[in-house]
């Protein structure tokens, strides 16, 4: 139950904690944070223990409210104020966690970065050549597919923050990493570091652009599902792997 004098964006903004043990945490860290909501020209030093637990907390359900807004009318439906609506707190919430529009959806994109490297990095912990690599390809196509909205804003045409922002960078290079890891898995013994990373760079572009085709509607997934971009990289990952073992 709130504290007395709690204001009600606080309540919705660090409402859904499923965790007992973080949830009284939170409670006692509601107080700081509502002292700070009523002080707006104290915001520029935020305690750390606001930084370290409820801030990360409210940046992620700003993204997922924007994420939500992605997929229910695509970039056009997302605006800060559309944010704060979807949130129900006041319009100018956002802005004591994201600087800008820009800001925020940037955040959108390290967050499909980082959980796309998760689903790769788990499809990767398997053994085997081939199989692998089937795995890869096709955890690549489901998240691509289930988060569509958020996929192509992660791939938005080239952004300065692509090579400033260093969570974005770290996100993106875990990716790179994960597709390099299948790359290695295939080329075996053969492979060094640089020809794990082109063969991953290569998954990666097999995969992207096969989905670029789908969504443009130019590939249908329903009339041509053996052309896929899960099923066309295994197809060459079989013939890349057979011309190895003949070689």
């Amino acid at each position: 139950m709130p504290e007395r004098g709690q204001s009600p964006q606080v309540d919705r903004l660090a409402n859904g904690c499923q965790n007992k043990t973080y949830l009284i945490d939170l409670v006692r860290l509601r107080a700081r944070l509502e002292a700070w909501l009523q002080a707006p020209g104290k915001g520029d030093e935020v305690p750390k223990a606001l930084n370290d637990a409820v801030l990360a907390r409210v940046r992620d359900r700003l993204c997922h409210a924007a994420e939500c807004l992605l997929a229910g009318g695509g970039p056009g439906a997302v605006s800060m104020r559309a944010v704060a609506a979807k949130l129900e707190v006041s319009s100018m919430t956002p802005y004591r966690y994201f600087e800008s529009k820009e800001a925020m959806m940037n955040a959108v994109r390290v967050r499909g970065f980082e959980r796309l490297a998760k689903v790769l990095e788990a499809a990767n912990d398997t053994g085997g050549a081939i199989e692998p690599s089937a795995r890869l390809g096709e955890a690549y196509v489901t998240f691509a597919s289930e988060h569509a909205a958020v996929y192509r804003v992660m791939f938005e045409a080239w952004q300065a923050a692509d090579l400033t922002d260093s969570e974005l960078v770290i996100a993106v290079a875990r990716v790179r990493s994960a597709l390099a890891s299948g790359g290695a898995r295939v080329l075996k013994a053969r492979s060094s570091a640089r020809d794990a990373a082109l063969v991953g760079d290569f998954f990666w572009a097999t995969l992207h652009g096969g989905l670029a085709l789908e969504m443009a509607g130019k590939i249908s997934p329903a009339v041509d599902a053996d052309r896929r971009p899960a099923a066309v990289l295994n197809v060459i990952v079989r013939g890349l792997a057979d011309g190895l073992v003949e070689a």
